[in-house]
């Protein structure tokens, strides 16, 4: 008897050793032929979403053509938009199963159903790599080579010119090998990548590096508090979001969410929170891609292993709240995923190809989701620019704008801009607004002995709090009280920005400051009107652009107005406006698809203003 008892328990080792040592063997393989041969599990996919918050079914799904053969797993996707017509691009990935890695470039065109193929990938072909844009410029960052070893992992940072439909020479390299890193884009010239696998192991990093492509230089920045790995990636304005993935190679899987704002006076520096946990089951083999005005939107992934789902989110990082999407029409992870907009904030995020888990272990279908997005509204702007009121040691200024609008409008919103408020010890200032009997402190004693405020956006909805920023506050905070005791508040009457200077030995002086203004009236919705008091001329956006970018000029009073393109030698190529226009801001597009590349300038003449700009058309 007791033989027998020792007999069970030796056998029971035995299993629980057998188990574990199939666990870990299809737990690290990369490919999904490996995965299946050593017992990984094949009935893990995840379908319906489990969230019960807000639901937003505006959005629709429609089936696009299949994507031609090679279909792939665990590449790439990038999102582009030119004259209002939307792709997706789609760079390397496992087309066999077995890390067979294609040098196929699919493209994907949204607008007319149309897949075509671009140049190939020049090598090291990769999978589990990532991929953004700059301007016309796709970034392939690492990624695993063929064959599915991580040993074979490369710090190659592949460039591709979606313009001229060309591989460009590589981009400086990653600072170490790296697969599964996620990267973004961000303004015009920056592309963030945060975390992955690096060094040819198995276990996830913290590290967060930018690429500067003017320098064609990496720099390392704010780490994320943990390791990560094969999580959804994507920035927001002004805010990284990472959205679960692992410790590790198939390990630790989360579902936790980390913000990672970056500062606008070190780029490099990156204040990191927690998020509200992802709604779905602890995920990886995912991506995110930027969602316009609501944040981000995540695709499918799978909750373990080789899975699969069909669930899609999105995610504002400002409001931390998540909106489940209607389902995806496949069940399917490490898809292609990209986003691009349309005229009228009209969004579409593509999905193509994917994982299953049968061969030839990638689908060939793809769907486009399209949704409008925060339609924007006119803007209620009153400004005061060329100030240049002193503010003294231990004393107080004020300055007013008026608004005289009428027909009993109430306000719904505010937020003010402090444009220039020139100061060599900034917490030595208090700022308030006020309009009547209400006030409001908006800056209170911030930025120790930090110099100045520069562009610095009070609004309710931004994500950082005033005190948490950092000398000159250049970008949108939380002011230090809420301004919601204007909401309500009739919108006529005198606005007042009151400063004071609570100590001795600093000085300084207040050159400009804005206050924006919603509101609703008796008839008619919620309005923002923007008329400025000033007239102005920008630099048009993009610059240097490629064909197509926006001019945007400013009038305080009615008046005839001409916009006109001119070449290096003076000669007229374009007129853009030749008309009477009311004050107000405007925007317009000008199209050079026509025209060769070089320097252009732009001018702006009305009866009192004058103004001229260079541009370059890069093609």
């Amino acid at each position: 008897m007791r033989k027998k008892k020792v007999l069970i328990l030796f056998s029971v080792i035995i299993a629980v050793a057998a188990i574990g040592f199939s666990l870990s063997d299809w737990n690290d393989k990369t490919t999904v032929v490996d995965y299946i041969n050593n017992g990984g599990p094949t009935n893990t996919s995840v379908t319906g979403n489990n969230f019960t918050g807000e639901t937003d079914m505006t959005p629709v799904w429609a089936p696009a053509s299949n994507m031609p053969a090679p279909t792939r797993y665990h590449g790439a996707g990038v999102g582009f938009s030119r004259n209002d017509t939307n792709w997706l691009y789609c760079f390397g990935g496992d087309a066999d199963g077995s890390g067979g890695n294609s040098n196929v470039t699919s493209i994907y065109n949204a607008t007319t159903n149309v897949w075509s193929t671009g140049a190939p990938m020049p090598t090291t072909l990769v999978f589990y790599t990532s991929a953004t844009r700059l301007g016309t410029t796709a970034y392939i960052v690492g990624g695993i080579g063929p064959g599915g070893a991580f040993t074979s992992m490369v710090n190659e940072v592949k460039r591709y010119n979606i313009a001229t439909n060309t591989w460009l020479s590589n981009a400086a390299n990653y600072p170490v090998t790296v697969a599964d890193g996620k990267a973004a884009g961000y303004q015009d010239s920056l592309i963030y990548v945060v975390g992955g696998i690096t060094g040819g192991g198995t276990v996830a990093t913290n590290l967060v590096h930018v690429y500067n492509a003017n320098s064609n230089t990496w720099r390392t920045a704010t780490p994320l508090p943990v390791t990560r790995c094969s999580g959804a990636m994507a920035i927001s304005g002004d805010t990284i979001v990472y959205v679960a993935g692992g410790t590790g190679y198939n390990l630790g899987l989360t579902n936790t969410v980390y913000r990672g704002v970056i500062s606008q006076s070190d780029r490099s520096s990156i204040t990191w929170t927690t998020g509200l946990n992802f709604p779905g089951a602890t995920s990886h083999r995912f991506d995110a891609a930027s969602w316009g005005c609501q944040g981000i939107i995540v695709g499918p992934g799978s909750a373990s292993g080789f899975g699969t789902s069909n669930t899609v989110y999105r995610y504002s990082p400002g409001a931390n709240v998540w909106t489940p999407m209607p389902n995806y029409a496949q069940t399917t992870s490490a898809s292609f995923l990209g986003t691009a907009s349309r005229t009228g904030n009209i969004w579409r995020l593509m999905v193509a190809s994917g994982l299953i888990l049968q061969a030839p272990y990638s689908i060939p279908q793809a769907n486009v989701l399209t949704d409008t997005l925060c339609p924007a509204p006119p803007s209620t702007q009153r400004c005061r620019n060329g100030l240049n009121i002193n503010l003294l040691d231990n004393s107080t200024i004020m300055d007013s704008v008026q608004v005289a609008l009428g027909n009993a409008c109430v306000v719904t919103d505010v937020n003010v801009r402090i444009d220039t408020m020139i100061h060599t010890w900034d917490a030595d200032v208090t700022f308030y607004l006020r309009k009547g009997t209400v006030g409001v402190n908006i800056v209170d004693n911030v930025g120790g002995s930090g110099d100045n405020f520069i562009n610095t956006v009070l609004d309710n909805q931004a994500v950082t709090p005033i005190a948490s920023g950092v000398a000159p506050f250049t970008g949108s905070f939380i002011p230090s009280n809420p301004l919601t005791p204007f909401n309500g508040q009739l919108t006529d009457g005198y606005w007042k920005l009151v400063a004071t200077d609570s100590a001795g030995g600093d000085t300084g002086y207040l050159r400009a400051w804005c206050v924006v203004i919603s509101y609703t009236c008796p008839v008619g919705g919620i309005q923002t009107v923007e008329i400025p008091n000033y007239y102005s001329l920008s630099q048009n956006y993009p610059n240097p652009f490629n064909p197509s970018t926006v001019i945007k000029f400013t009038m305080p009073k009615g008046d005839n107005v001409k916009l006109v393109v001119f070449d290096i030698l003076g000669r007229e190529v374009r007129t853009l406006v030749n008309e009477f226009r009311s004050s107000g801001v405007y925007e317009v597009n000008f199209d050079a698809s026509a025209l060769s590349s070089g320097v252009y300038f732009y001018r702006v003449e009305t009866g009192d203003f004058s103004a001229t700009k260079r541009m370059l058309l890069v093609k």
